[in-house]
């Protein structure tokens, strides 16, 4: 089995590990180029056949941003 520990107090900014949130912004604009950051999308799901509800990543990706 394998534990994840979250730490708090700047222990992981201390360490140069890249978990800000301006990290995570600039991760999700270089790996999904399509999100338009200055407009409000509420994402609608899609029902899968299996009962599930899809969403479009890109739009629910967008929701962080504005």
């Amino acid at each position: 089995m394998t534990n994840l520990f979250f730490i708090g107090n700047g222990f992981d900014l201390s360490h140069c590990l890249k978990t800000s949130y301006q990290d995570f912004r600039e991760y999700l604009l270089s790996n999904h180029p399509d999100i338009k950051m200055d407009v409000l999308i509420i994402p609608e799901g899609s029902m899968l056949p299996d009962g599930g509800i899809h969403y479009d990543e890109d739009k629910v990706y967008q929701c962080y941003f504005i």
